[in-house]
């Protein structure tokens, strides 16, 4: 199952991680019916929650990097406005 799945991904960075993610939830095989759609789904949401960290840390670097520019821009106005009015 998993060595199906890693070869699915046609993106080498999302079989890179599905690889890393499997070693932390290795799929073990049992007679339940639904076993292997119950680990893909564990593994999915796995996958989505770091994606969500990531979006949320990146949208956080993002607010600060443009308040940082706004702020720069309105200094940089402000003083080419005193400047002009001298």
């Amino acid at each position: 199952m998993a060595g199906y799945i890693t070869n699915f991904f046609g993106c080498r960075e999302c079989r890179v991680n599905f690889k890393k993610e499997i070693k932390q939830m290795p799929y073990k095989d049992t007679p339940e019916p639904h076993s292997a759609i119950v680990w893909l789904w564990k593994v999915h949401n796995s996958v989505n929650k770091r994606w969500v960290t990531m979006l949320l840390l990146c949208r956080m670097v993002a607010c600060s990097l443009l308040t940082t520019i706004s702020q720069q821009s309105a200094d940089f106005y402000e003083t080419e406005v005193t400047l002009n009015g001298l």
